[in-house]
């Protein structure tokens, strides 16, 4: 993950919780299942699978001195993923390996090895962020073992007992001290964000509201804040992102300037790099290879802490909550999804079966030997006969035009004349009484009546002999 070839390392997938809540909770079971796979009898967690990708052997160097931070954050981690997705199947099938690291934890309680360090490479010896790490990992084995019905409240005693001695020793007057030792000190205490995750309240929220005007307070105001105050010069993004989710909602001026530095260096075009996992706090400048990190997850804090919890102790199944509530919509989902297939599925069938049948009938067609038939005069003259035959009409017989009838036609008034005009070869002229009109209605009824016979006559048509 990232550039240091390191498979699956849990540094990484801690600063990367509240992003892979927010989008895709079940992405946390898939990371730590290979984890968990690989240490089934160890008596804490490692730090990662190895750092020989894509070669996967297992961490085989001594990791005792990152157990504390390892084993709180895969507690940590297994209970926010059963939390908010109500999936209590990685808690159940793991639950031994989580108990043995729990007891781990409660074994050193306060008292880490001198040889202990975090996850940012400094010493763990008396501080105050680690420890609570270590509140968070047991309280965590405490829930898992409510989530699982265990009556065994032995986890969350300690959880308490423990957060109470805390606050004792490392909340001052004006801010928690990031060294139990040193109350001067102060630096990103960046691990109570699972406390308000769980909606816990072993750290009281005056603690947080004094910790964070103890913020505001420091470099006159200017951001980010350094991890510690023995490095002032170092800033570390994704712990500043972080710790801005723990800040209180009335204290939303302090947040959004803790974030609102980590924005200002991501659009600095100056820079070399984009966004490196550190960087100097007055340049601004990083170092190659420790950009692009899944760890800047951590910007989610302030999504994944309002996310709903799902009270899992009422859903100790292997399924979850969720999903058990969702079985009947999916069910139903599938059921409906075939059924439709099935119907599209018929009605091609069927288009198919008839567009088959339409070929082959038109084939056929194709392929049939149709033959000629002989002429068969008879029947055409029978279905000739056969058809309806109007009577017949007598035909008027018209009396020849009378003399004055020529003579207003002009008949008897016709002379030869030359005009020029040649009509078949002839030259003629036609001379037309004064009583032309009377004459020529006088044609025109003769036509009418010519007309009504021809319309009137019912003859066959001739027949074929």
């Amino acid at each position: 993950m990232g550039s240091s070839l390191r498979t699956n390392p849990v540094d990484v997938l801690y600063g990367a919780l509240p992003a892979l809540l927010f989008f895709n909770t079940t992405l946390i079971r898939d990371l730590l299942k290979p984890l968990l796979e690989q240490q089934t009898s160890s008596p804490y967690a490692a730090p990662d699978l190895g750092n020989t990708y894509p070669t996967i052997t297992g961490n085989t160097n001594d990791t005792h001195s990152l157990s504390i931070d390892n084993t709180g954050s895969m507690l940590i981690m297994a209970y926010a993923h059963a939390k908010i997705l109500g999936d209590t199947s990685l808690i159940t099938n793991y639950y031994s390996t989580f108990q043995r690291w729990a007891d781990f934890l409660v074994s050193t309680s306060f008292n880490f090895p001198s040889s202990t360090m975090t996850m940012d490479g400094i010493p763990g010896v008396g501080s105050t962020n680690l420890a609570l790490k270590t509140v968070w990992g047991i309280y965590s084995m405490g829930k898992i073992n409510e989530a699982v019905g265990s009556s065994d409240t032995k986890y969350l005693d300690q959880a308490t007992t423990l957060s109470q001695n805390w606050a004792q020793s490392a909340v001052t007057d004006s801010h928690i001290k990031f060294d139990f030792d040193d109350p001067a000190s102060w630096g990103l205490m960046y691990n109570i964000f699972p406390g308000i995750l769980f909606n816990s309240i072993m750290i009281s929220n005056e603690v947080l509201t004094l910790q964070a005007n103890f913020y505001r307070g420091q470099s006159a105001g200017q951001f980010p804040l350094a991890l510690r105050n023995s490095q002032t010069n170092i800033a570390y993004p994704h712990w500043n992102l972080l710790t801005a989710a723990t800040i209180p909602e009335n204290m939303s001026d302090v947040r959004n300037q803790i974030i609102k530095s980590v924005h200002d260096r991501i659009v600095d075009s100056s820079q070399k790099f984009p966004l490196p996992m550190r960087y100097d706090i007055t340049t601004g400048e990083g170092a190659m290879g420790n950009s692009g990190s899944a760890i800047f997850g951590a910007a989610y804090g302030l999504l994944a802490r309002n996310l709903q919890n799902v009270d899992v102790n009422q859903h100790p199944s292997v399924t979850g909550s969720r999903i058990s509530k969702d079985v009947g919509a999916i069910i139903g989902g599938v059921v409906g999804g075939l059924a439709g297939t099935t119907v599209i599925a018929i009605g091609l069938y069927i288009w198919y079966r008839r567009r088959r049948l339409a070929r082959e009938q038109v084939s056929s067609m194709e392929h049939q030997d149709i033959q000629p038939q002989p002429f068969d005069g008879a029947a055409t003259q029978e279905r000739q006969l056969a058809l309806p035959i109007k009577p017949q009409v007598p035909r008027e017989h018209f009396a020849p035009l009378s003399r004055k009838q020529r003579e207003a036609l002009g008949y008897a008034n016709e002379t030869l004349a030359s005009d020029n005009s040649t009509v078949s070869g002839h030259t003629t002229s036609i001379g037309v009484s004064e009583n032309s009109a009377d004459a020529i209605r006088i044609e025109v009824a003769q036509l009418r009546r010519e007309l009504e016979y021809v319309r009137d006559r019912t003859d066959l048509p001739p027949e074929y002999i």
